[in-house]
Formats: structure tokens, sequence, C-alpha cells
């Protein structure tokens, strides 16, 4: 099976520089999700290594193939590459039937039949084998562009904002058919997306791009929970700031110490808690603690507590806002997600603490 890797791309439009110097290596059978907001660059760095645009400077190669040069101006064609490629607008041929939109690129069609055959009943799809797409779901036209891509048999498959059309439910139903398709098929997959949940739950790696360069290379578990910067924290929605400074290798602050060895004392930093790294109780209670959660002392002192400003059921989880007596935060609000019904009367006091693993801290810009 083909990998693909890229070596110290840079891309510019107009002079403008939007992928600067970037890396990349997907092996085999590997999923490896670009992530990142729109206009960092994750789109150009994905069209130029597919070949739908010229390199400009570095090295791509697929396999051990060398399939486009800056320094030599080599730019092998997209239908050279032996790559599959599926973009969030799908373009199925409308005046092909199912089938024959997914075997339109495969030489020998008869060598593939079976495979397809098995495929469309993998995803629900063995009723509309011989239907134009028009007739289909926005879902089913999905899944009938991912098998057209790989349907060829590619060295590596680009995929641009793929479930980018469909509603929330449909969504992930077929997150979870393709990638299961996908592990089957063992093709080297690098798909982009702007969505990080999308990434944590497809990505064997995720690439973090910001600005045209990459900022964080990790698995998922470690982008989430090892974040190197306030910027890659962001990405994964809300999060609560708190301003201090280091003292002794700590950091003190209204929810709590925080432990910070690698930074100098003196250093101006900011914390940054996720809603759900906050564990509360009542007042003269203390807070649930949870699988995986690091020893703590409480943010609160005994007969002491932050105030309840909101709280609203969610179904599955509770979200609280809570008043710091400093007014830290803007407007000294800090937002909480408890799992389950944590509904305490607004107006009334609680006690809290902070998972350490949930605090991440950085040197304030």
């Amino acid at each position: 099976m083909s990998g693909l890797h890229v070596s110290a791309l840079s891309h510019a439009f107009d002079a403008q520089e939007v992928v600067k110097g970037v890396s990349v290596f997907v092996g085999p059978g590997e999923f490896v999700c670009l992530l990142g907001p729109s206009g960092c660059g994750k789109t150009t760095l994905l069209r130029v290594a597919a070949g739908l645009e010229n390199l400009q400077k570095g090295e791509v190669h697929i396999g051990e193939q060398l399939v486009a040069s800056g320094k030599s101006g080599f730019n092998l064609p997209p239908e050279k590459r032996g790559v599959g490629l599926m973009f969030q607008d799908y373009a199925l041929f409308p005046h092909l039937t199912v089938a024959q939109n997914i075997l339109f690129g495969v030489k020998v069609k008869s060598q593939q039949q079976s495979w397809m055959e098995k495929a469309l009943s993998q995803m629900d799809l063995t009723a509309y084998a011989h239907v134009y797409p028009h007739t289909l779901s926005g879902g089913q036209q999905q899944r009938v562009a991912l098998l057209r891509a790989i349907a060829p048999q590619p060295g590596v498959l680009f995929l641009d904002e793929p479930f980018s059309g469909l509603d929330v439910t449909r969504r992930a139903e077929t997150r979870e058919q393709t990638l299961a398709l996908l592990k089957e098929t063992g093709v080297a997959t690098l798909m982009v997306t702007h969505d990080p949940e999308e990434a944590m739950y497809m990505a064997d790696r995720i690439l973090v791009m910001d600005q045209g360069r990459m900022i964080q290379d990790g698995t998922p578990d470690d982008i989430y929970f090892r974040p190197n910067s306030a910027f890659v924290t962001d990405l994964f929605g809300a999060v609560n700031r708190l301003n201090g400074r280091v003292s002794q290798g700590t950091v003190k602050t209204p929810l709590g110490l925080f432990e910070a060895p690698q930074l100098p004392d003196g250093q101006a930093v900011q914390v940054l808690i996720r809603p759900d790294g906050i564990r509360l109780a009542e007042l003269g209670g203390t807070p649930a603690r949870y699988a995986g959660d690091a020893p703590c002392e409480p943010a609160s002192q005994p007969g002491t507590g932050f105030q309840v400003v909101s709280a609203r059921s969610l179904g599955r989880a509770s979200r609280i806002i809570i008043r710091l007596a400093d007014c830290e935060p803007p407007d000294g609000l800090i937002e909480i997600r408890v799992p389950g019904t944590f509904l305490p009367k607004t107006g009334s006091l609680v006690c809290a603490t902070v998972n350490p693993g949930d605090a991440h801290i950085f040197k304030t810009e």
C-alpha cells in the first residue's frame, strides 16, 4: 500500500503565502485530519498534494514515487498520481446510475464488480444501484461519492469537508460507515475539516494548522488533553480564562493552585480550563471525582463558596454559571458542564474543584 509524504510545502496566491513550509506524512492505512479555522491553508495544502494546484515549493511523494517537485517544476497530473478525490459537493455524474458512477474510474470494471456489490451492502445502498443520483438523499450521495473515489484502489484518498452538507443525525451515521469502510480498505487518507469533533472521531492523527503553519501534530488524545498552545485549546470549544503569575513553580487563581514547573517565576500566564474540567457540589458537600482525575485541593474553603448565576439542563449534562468574587474573567463568570442533572438554585453557593489535567497554562502573549 502507498502512503503520502509532503515535504516543506509552501504555496502563495498573488504573492500572499498561504502555506508556509508544511510537512505531512500519512502512512498506509492511516487516517489523518487537517484541522483548523477557515483560511488557515488546509484546503490549499490538500489541493497541492492531490495535484489540483501546481506545487511551488517543496516535494510530494506518493509511496516511493515523486509526483511533484518545486525545485524542478515537475507536477504529475492528479489522474496519474493514483489518488482518490472527494469534495463536499460530491460531483456525481447525473446521467449515470449509482453503480455506473462508482465504477466510472475503474479500468477493468469486472474486477471490481464483486467489491462494489459488497461495498453497496455495507453502505446500505444495494437497493439504489440502478437509480440516478438526483433520487438520493444527501447522505446517500456522499456514500456513493466515497465509493467512487476508492473503487480504483487509490494509493491515497483526499477528502475535503466531505460531511459538511449533512444534518447532524446523517453526519454521525455516515462518518461511522465511512470510517469502517476506509479501515477495511487500508487506504492512506488525508481529510480536511474545521470540525474538531469530526477530527477527534475520525482521525488516527490530527494536524492542527493556523495561518499557513503546522501548529501541532498528534493523536486525538494528545491534541485534546495536551494542547501546546492557547490556540489549539480554543479549537475544541469554550474555555474559561484566568490570569495569573508564576510563583515558586505554581500559579494561584480563584479556582485553585496549579503547578507550572516549566515556567520561570514572575512569568505572566493564562490558565485555560474547559467547562467540563470543573467539579461542583452544593456548599458543604464534596465535588465528585471522575475516572482519570488527578488529586487536587478544593478551590473554595469550608463555609465559603461561589455564587450560582444560572443553572440549566442540557439533557445529559447541566450548564452552570458561577461568579468569582474578584470578577477576573468577563463579569467574573465561569461556565461549567456537569454530567447528569445538577441544578442548584440561582443565588445559592456551591463549592468547586478543578481537575489539574483539564487546566492548561500558557505564557500570556
